[in-house]
């Protein structure tokens, strides 16, 4: 990493003295760090300033070792790392291997790790060169020496299961309060949460629901001690309810020298294929924008690219499932922007109309075909005002339950009230979406963009990110997990 170093002087109000110093802080009359951290100094000036190489830490491995288990082969990733840099544990040198200008190894000897603590890991290269100089110390990355982690219960979670679950760490020492957790994402983030002495050898780690948005393997440790703990895993997957899920980042198919999207995998995890979406039609295939500023810098798949009122839209195949899993009551969710549709003359747009096989459709399930689908067009019926707007990002969950089916729009736990039945002249459950038990069409495909595949009117606006649908009604923990999940992916506040 490229510092820039300023050789300094000045008057010292206290003393009158006049000193000088070096820093990579901009010149202040009040240093906020280094030999005359928070003096008021008078007349300062820069002698010099030169840009200097320094090294720079980006991966320590391993992170943590047990008390008492002795010495320990040490790794360092970084930058900027020189044949003279050395490797630095509380200050103390130790004997350093140079690798490579990215990679240094040492050994950490049985001292450092006979006691409980964090040690501070640095590199010093020392000064040299008059001219491109390089030297300096690297910022400092934690080593923990900490207590063992025994067991881990449970050792595998389902995903949105709410903010409620807990994982129980087993150790090999009396715990002391205070206690928190540590958690390390499939992606890499960190997140840290409370923990809770349990059993005196145990610690109850209450798992922040971030940490199990995603499938993959989440580690744990448990900061006692004045260190973190070895580490412990349990792994995340999806919940048996989940029938689908299509998301802009993950199994898109683009047609080869362009941005058109042919296929639209679902990652649920189910290796049915014919639950992906395609499109050959290479005037209805909607275009992928691998980053939206107005998705959190997230991909999204915009349908009606070409803004001339292009329906684009997808479908899957038939799913391949004994009873079809999409059945009332159930759930769809997503998170998308819809524009007005100008070439609608004389309607009223609501971008969450009216479910109707004949004119008015919105984002949900049936039609007299048996479809699943996921569409928007102006409504003669709306539904309720308070979801009519998609003119910004937003996130909406439905469930369809006949007469009790629900909107949640941009709210984790407020709904909309919607009688299926009072909408396009009798629409129930048993007519066009049939529940687990009642008779009638059932959705056989997922249709994703249009209202019906010869209407050109009816046919979505606008960029979608991602849909999630379910086989079955969910919990309403469950439901306000997703709704909070898709505000946090694609940064749209969920009340």
């Amino acid at each position: 990493m490229k510092r820039k170093v300023y050789k300094m002087r000045g008057y010292r109000a206290a003393s009158s003295d006049y000193v000088t110093w070096t820093s990579t802080e901009t010149p202040s009359s009040t240093p906020p760090s280094g030999p005359y951290a928070g003096e008021t100094l008078s007349n300062v000036v820069i002698d010099s300033a030169i840009t200097r190489i320094v090294p720079t830490i980006t991966a320590i491995s391993p992170t943590v070792t047990i008390k008492g288990s002795g010495s320990v082969a040490l790794e360092i990733t970084g930058t900027d790392f020189f044949p003279t840099s050395k490797i630095y544990v509380d200050g103390d040198e130790l004997v350093t291997t140079f690798v490579t200008s990215n990679t240094l190894q040492t050994t950490i000897p049985s001292t450092k790790t006979s006691s409980y603590g964090q040690r501070q890991i640095t590199v010093v290269t020392p000064n040299v060169r008059r001219t491109n100089p390089i030297g300096g110390t690297s910022n400092a990355v934690a080593f923990d020496v900490g207590v063992s982690a025994t067991s881990i219960s449970p050792a595998a979670v389902t995903r949105f299961s709410g903010a409620s679950n807990t994982v129980t760490i087993g150790t090999d020492i009396i715990l002391t309060a205070p206690i928190s957790a540590r958690y390390i994402l499939p992606d890499g983030t960190v997140l840290t949460g409370p923990a809770d002495v349990a059993g005196e050898t145990s610690a109850l780690c209450y798992v922040p629901e971030q940490a199990i948005d995603e499938t993959g393997t989440v580690t744990v440790q448990v900061f006692a001690e004045g260190a973190y703990s070895a580490t412990k895993t349990f792994s995340v997957s999806n919940p048996s309810w989940l029938g689908a899920e299509y998301r802009a980042d993950r199994g898109i198919v683009v047609v080869s020298g362009t941005t058109r999207v042919s296929g639209w995998q679902n990652t649920e995890g189910n290796t049915d294929t014919n639950r992906h979406l395609a499109q050959a039609l290479t005037n209805r295939q909607p275009s992928l924008v691998s980053s939206s500023s107005e998705f959190n810098g997230r991909s999204i798949i915009q349908f009606d690219r070409d803004g001339t009122n292009t329906y684009d839209w997808m479908a899957s195949g038939v799913w391949n499932d004994t009873g079809n899993p999409i059945k009332a009551p159930c759930h769809h969710w997503m998170a998308a922007k819809n524009t007005v549709n100008s070439a609608v003359a004389g309607t009223t747009f609501s971008a969450l109309s009216g479910l109707n096989a004949s004119y008015s459709h919105g984002f949900g399930v049936t039609t007299a075909s048996g479809s699943a689908k996921i569409y928007s067009k102006a409504a003669a019926t709306p539904w309720p005002t308070v979801n009519a707007s998609w003119a910004t990002p937003t996130v909406v969950g439905m469930l369809f339950a006949g007469n009790t089916s629900r909107i949640y729009a941009n709210a984790a736990n407020s709904y909309t009230s919607v009688a299926l039945s009072t909408f396009g002249g009798g629409l129930t459950a048993t007519s066009y979406l049939a529940s687990n038990t009642a008779a009638g069409v059932e959705p056989t495909n997922t249709q994703v963009g249009v209202s019906r595949l010869t209407d050109a009117v009816g046919s979505w606006n606008g960029p979608i990110a991602h849909i999630l649908l379910s086989r079955s009604q969910v919990t309403d923990t469950e439901n306000a997990h997703v709704m909070r999940y898709l505000g946090r992916r694609y940064g749209i506040t969920i009340t």
